[in-house]
């Protein structure tokens, strides 16, 4: 996908405004599902109903719309109530120093009202987004104490791609996949010397396509003539296989298959 922009946030902003509210987890879910889906309507019933007031509250009513490119770290310094939240934007602008260091911060942007997976990301979160879609084509971020559910405690970084979301946007942006042109078409006809010379060839790095039809060697170097395919191959019975090498045919032992169509 050749345009495409990642959102990284940085839990620790969230965390650190969440500590200057007295709320129950029922609560701070609501808080959190709001902010997520960036319902400016939703966040403020859920404000009413916490009782959050003050510098607290008009921080949280702000998160939704904190988000664009790197002039928002600076405009939420306005908003930090705590040196947790200071340095959650430190971290940030140090990554966005790093980005521009890489030439890649132009398809960075940044938004400071991440609040999902409160329960176990400890730092950075991102997501991915491509035009054509209007939702996230991968996410992740880090997590320090998740692993040490499972085993021994380890810091990490987790991703996600969404491969039938990534199938549909390339779809969208008008790429068809291109069909890999085959180095070889072989039909074996169940001869174990010819399979064993597609394996073979395939250890090497070519593209051997076997041909399953009952289609005569006309057929086949009609085709293979059509596509620009090097060589076709069948068996020709007792070990042997007959190989076309686009100037004519010659009887080869089939396990000597190999060797000859590397040297085409």
């Amino acid at each position: 996908l050749p345009r495409f922009q990642l959102a990284l946030g940085q839990m620790a902003f969230f965390r650190g405004l969440l500590a200057e509210l007295s709320a129950p987890a029922s609560q701070v879910a609501l808080l959190q599902s709001a902010i997520d889906r960036k319902s400016a309507a939703g966040l403020a019933a859920a404000l009413d109903q916490v009782g959050a007031a003050g510098a607290v509250r008009r921080a949280l009513l702000a998160l939704p719309g904190l988000n664009g490119g790197p002039a928002v770290l600076h405009q939420g310094r306005s908003y930090c109530l705590n040196p947790t939240m200071h340095a959650a934007l430190d971290r940030l602008e140090a990554i966005h120093s790093l980005l521009e260091g890489f030439g890649c911060a132009d398809a960075v942007a940044y938004d400071l009202g991440e609040a999902r997976g409160m329960e176990y990301y400890t730092g950075i979160t991102f997501k991915g987004y491509t035009p054509g879609l209007g939702f996230s084509i991968c996410s992740g971020g880090r997590y320090d104490h998740l692993v040490g559910h499972f085993g021994p405690p380890q810091p990490a970084v987790g991703c996600a791609l969404w491969l039938d979301r990534l199938l549909l946007a390339r779809r969208r942006q008008g790429w068809q996949p291109a069909p890999a042109r085959p180095d070889l078409i072989l039909a074996p006809a169940g001869c174990a010397d010819c399979l064993a010379a597609a394996a073979a060839l395939r250890e090497r790095g070519l593209v051997v396509e076997l041909e399953a039809s009952d289609r005569e060697a006309p057929a086949l170097i009609a085709r293979a003539r059509a596509a620009g395919i090097a060589a076709v191959a069948w068996c020709a019975g007792e070990g042997q296989a007959m190989l076309w090498d686009g100037t004519g045919e010659r009887l080869v032992p089939a396990a000597d298959l190999p060797r000859q169509v590397l040297g085409l």
